[in-house]
Order: C-alpha cells, then sequence, then structure tokens
C-alpha cells in the first residue's frame, strides 16, 4: 500500500515537502497544492481560529498559476489572499532561478505600493503601478522583462479568477500540543573513563556557509527593480 493511499494526496504532498531536501519547480505542482487554509486572525491561545478555506477549481496547477499571475500584473480583481496563495507558491518553489527572482519582483512591488486593509482588499495591477511610477515606455520595459522570466507565458486574455479557486470562510481547528514526557531524577550514573584514557572529539570538516537563497533574490530584486521606484 502507498502513503498517498494511507494520508490522501494532499497530505502525503505536505509529508513530502517536509522532508524533502529541495523544493520543487513550479511546473511540478499538482493542483491539491492550492488546498490550503489562511488564517485570518492571531492563532496564539485559541482553540478555533477564522480562517479562509481555499479548494482548487481544476485539476491542472498551471490554470491556476496563470491565472493568479495574470491577474497580479493585469487583472482588478487580484485580492490581499491571491498575493498570499502567490506568496505561498513562491516559498514552495523558492530557488536561484530567474522564475523565483520573477515572482518575487511581483510581490514585492505589490506590496510596495498596497493599499489594502482588509482580506478581501482588491490590490493594483503590476503593469498600472509600474507605468504610474515609470511612463509607459519605461514601464512596459520593465514589465515585459519581468514576465519573460516566468515558467508560462500569459495570455493576452486573462481567465476568470472564481473559476480557478474556491475561497470560502471557515475556521481552523487548533489541537493542544501533547504534554511533554519527563524522565525521573532517580538515575545518577553518569559513567566514567578507564584510566589513561582521554576525551577526543570528532574531527568535523568545515562546511562553507551556504548563502540564503531568499536573501540573494531580495537583493536582486531590489537593485534591478525596487531601486528604480
Amino acid at each position: 500500500m502507498r502513503i498517498v493511499d494511507i494520508l490522501g494526496p494532499l497530505e502525503a504532498e505536505t509529508l513530502f515537502v517536509q522532508i524533502s531536501s529541495e523544493n520543487v519547480k513550479i511546473r511540478s505542482l499538482v493542483s491539491t497544492f492550492f488546498k490550503c487554509k489562511i488564517p485570518l486572525e492571531r492563532t496564539a491561545n485559541k482553540s478555533d481560529v477564522l480562517a479562509l478555506d481555499v479548494k482548487p477549481l481544476t485539476g491542472k496547477s498551471s490554470k491556476i498559476v496563470v491565472g493568479l499571475l495574470w491577474h497580479a500584473c493585469f487583472g482588478r480583481k487580484f485580492k490581499t489572499y491571491h498575493w498570499y496563495i502567490l506568496f505561498r507558491l513562491f516559498t514552495r518553489t523558492l530557488q536561484k532561478s530567474r522564475e523565483s527572482e520573477a515572482l518575487l519582483a511581483i510581490l514585492c512591488i505589490l506590496t510596495a505600493n498596497a493599499e489594502a486593509k482588509r482580506w478581501q482588499s482588491n490590490l493594483k495591477p503590476l503593469r498600472s503601478i509600474l507605468v504610474g511610477k515609470l511612463g509607459d515606455e519605461q514601464g512596459t520595459k520593465v514589465l515585459n522583462d519581468i514576465l519573460k522570466q516566468l515558467p508560462y507565458q500569459l495570455p493576452k486574455k486573462g481567465p476568470k479568477i472564481d473559476d480557478l479557486l474556491d475561497i470560502q470562510q471557515g475556521t481552523i481547528r487548533q489541537r493542544k500540543p501533547k504534554e511533554l514526557v519527563r524522565i525521573g531524577v532517580g538515575y545518577k550514573d553518569k559513567g566514567n573513563l578507564p584510566k589513561g584514557s582521554t576525551l577526543e572529539f570528532p574531527n568535523i570538516p568545515y562546511e562553507e556557509e551556504i548563502e540564503d537563497q531568499f536573501d540573494v533574490l531580495l537583493r536582486q530584486v531590489k537593485m534591478k527593480y525596487l531601486n528604480l521606484m
């Protein structure tokens, strides 16, 4: 019996994400990735948390990704919770790549110019922001530079975003964590080294520090795009 048969596709994918050493690419995502709950309030000291229940309405993840990206760049119905879903997509597929840089650029520019105060507020599309800040010619040039780095070519006419994801208000039921198993203090023997023996520490080879991928991408986005505005 496969693990997916026991846990279900969504839970199995979540488990594979947690034990995987590398993030997947955007094209490798399955549609069940978009099935999630978005908290709408603080989760501390609460058993029931108000949340948005997100469910995919199509079995093709590419349709959802393209739809979200199109509305983020050109649409008028891209809301705060759509931004959150796109950010979740970014963190799941984060790599030192052109597509991750483009996705982060979209997210950063949208938030740097957002006036939204509620989860259902509409965000101004990327094209309007760039053209408004840089002018039509330069804004269109920067927009095209970002779009050509994405793994999908966006259509001229965007799909209806409400046909891609079902968004309903619900709750998250939080379980209390299990109490720690405590070991008694009666055992006193701490062991002894034989006479004449010495304690040797293992020779651990020096590992070069790996630069944080997100930090690298964020610096690139600031230098290439945010500094222009």
